[in-house]
């Protein structure tokens, strides 16, 4: 296996570059909306949608950090592009797209693009919100009951947790707290819009509670964040 992690600045200059380009050649683009990032229908997403970036090295890096992303949350996701417009943002989806998978990760090109250029993450921020999105799927499996802005905390917590359990390969010098103040602080952004996923404070909070986590499992670390989520 791979050591995680590994989304580096070396070639961002050729990813930033490959996804403008596929902005500028997505059609029928539509204003994106304000809105939790976990949906009911593939219908729901605000823009075109296809199966990859067009740039193999970013496609490869995300088919294998996919593949991490599943042995941890033990669920099987499809993953697609879209198109996001002025609102960057990613979306998990029951809907599957793929034969066998648990649903579908759908992450925008423009908040691909902008989380790639927080060099406070040193390039982690696209892992990060991929298990966001995943820790969605996971919350589908198990049937949630929470209200739509715990939802998000919890997805948080379950990304932080992730991180966590694949941190073999950060560097030495990456200041976890810096970086996960500089993640969440982004209201302009509807990933990260405090109206659906609670504010940068909230969201930072719950993301470095799922770091601290030592469960080895998700359903462990599933039964802390609903624990650490009731006493909030």
């Amino acid at each position: 296996m791979r050591e995680a992690w590994t989304f580096t600045r070396f070639w961002l200059g050729v990813i930033v570059t490959s996804c403008l380009a596929l902005a500028l050649q997505a059609q029928g683009t539509r204003k994106g909306v304000t809105q939790g990032c976990s949906l009911s229908s593939m219908r729901q997403v605000p823009g075109p949608i296809i199966t990859a970036t067009g740039n193999p090295v970013l496609d490869k890096e995300i088919d294998e950090e996919l593949g991490l992303v599943s042995e941890r949350f033990k669920v099987e996701p499809a993953f697609r592009i879209f198109q996001d417009g002025n609102t960057p943002n990613a979306f998990a989806v029951l809907e599957n797209v793929m034969a066998g998978s648990s649903g579908t990760v759908l992450f925008g090109v423009n908040l691909m693009t902008q989380a790639l250029a927080q060099t406070y993450w040193q390039g982690f921020s696209v892992p990060a919100i991929i298990a966001h999105e995943v820790a969605h799927l996971v919350q589908y499996k198990k049937g949630t009951t929470l209200t739509n802005t715990r939802k998000e905390l919890q997805a948080d917590y379950l990304a932080g947790w992730y991180l966590q359990q694949q941190a073999t390969a950060a560097p030495a010098n990456l200041n976890i707290q810096a970086a996960a103040t500089s993640f969440f602080h982004k209201s302009d952004m509807a990933f990260w819009d405090p109206r659906d996923h609670g504010t940068p404070r909230e969201r930072t909070k719950a993301f470095l509670a799922g770091l601290q986590t030592r469960s080895g499992t998700i359903e462990s670390a599933y039964g802390a964040s609903l624990q650490w989520i009731a006493k909030q």
